[in-house]
C-alpha cells in the first residue's frame, strides 16, 4: 500500500512539473514590447465620416498573466476629447492609468481618434441608425481590432478583447457589443435587440395599474363554530 501511495506521489508531481514547463514554454513565446506608446498611427478609411483612423497603441514589456496570450483592450474617448489629450500621457498618464493595466496584467491598449467631426466635437457616431460591421466607425474600429487580434507578435487572445469608452465613447462601446459580440467578447451585454439613441422612448411607459381582486370563496367562507369538548 505505501509503496502504491509513492509511486502515484511521484507520478502526480512529475506531472505537475510537465505542466509547469509547458505553462512556462508557452509564456516564453510571448514577444515582449517596448513598454511606451507608439507614434501616431494611421489605419482603415472611413468612407462614411472621411478621414482615416488615426492613433495610439501601447504594447507592454511584462508579460500576460492568462492562458499565455495577450488581452486586447480598446479605449475610446468621449466627445470634445482625443487619444493623445486625454487617454494616454508619457509621464502622468493623465489619470487613466491604462499604462499602468498594461503593465500590470501584459495586455495590448489601443486608442484611436474618431474619424470625421460628428456632432461638431468629434464625437463616435453611435446614434446613426443605420449601423453597419464594414462602414463608419465600428468598421474601422473591428479592423482595428482584427489587425492586432491576427498579428501573431501581439499574441493576442480573441477571447480577451475588450472595448471600453467614456461619453460617446461608452455608446459606441455598446454599439460594437450589440454589432459584433463575437469580436468584443469582454463587452457583450446585448441580450435584446439593439437600437440606436434616436429611438429610445423619451419617457418611462407608466407602470401598471394594480387591480383588486375579490377574495376566493373559500377565504371568504366563515369557519363551522366547534362543538363543546
Amino acid at each position: 500500500m505505501a509503496f502504491t501511495f509513492k509511486r502515484t506521489a511521484a507520478r502526480l508531481a512529475a506531472a505537475s512539473l510537465a505542466l509547469l514547463a509547458y505553462t512556462g514554454a508557452t509564456q516564453a513565446q510571448v514577444t515582449s514590447g517596448p513598454g511606451a506608446w507608439s507614434s501616431n498611427q494611421t489605419w482603415a478609411a472611413d468612407s462614411v465620416n472621411g478621414g482615416n483612423l488615426t492613433g495610439y497603441f501601447y504594447w507592454p514589456s511584462t508579460q500576460p498573466l492568462l492562458s499565455g496570450k495577450r488581452a486586447l483592450v480598446l479605449v475610446l474617448h468621449g466627445c470634445a476629447q482625443t487619444a493623445s489629450g486625454d487617454i494616454i500621457d508619457g509621464t502622468s498618464d493623465k489619470g487613466f492609468n491604462w499604462k499602468t493595466v498594461a503593465d500590470q496584467y501584459g495586455a495590448v491598449i489601443l486608442a484611436p481618434n474618431a474619424t470625421g467631426n460628428v456632432s461638431g466635437s468629434h464625437c463616435w457616431d453611435y446614434s446613426r441608425t443605420n449601423h453597419s460591421r464594414t462602414t463608419g466607425h465600428e468598421g474601422v474600429l473591428l479592423d482595428l481590432i482584427q489587425r492586432f487580434v491576427n498579428n501573431s507578435q501581439y499574441a493576442i487572445d480573441p477571447t480577451q478583447v475588450y472595448v471600453a469608452g467614456l461619453s460617446s465613447g461608452g455608446g459606441e462601446t455598446m454599439v460594437l457589443a450589440c454589432l459584433a459580440p463575437a469580436s468584443t467578447p469582454g463587452r457583450r451585454r446585448a441580450p435584446r435587440p439593439c437600437r440606436s439613441a434616436q429611438s429610445r422612448p423619451a419617457t418611462r411607459p407608466p407602470p401598471r395599474p394594480i387591480t383588486a381582486r375579490p377574495w376566493p370563496a373559500a377565504a371568504r367562507r366563515p369557519s363551522r363554530p366547534r362543538s363543546p369538548a
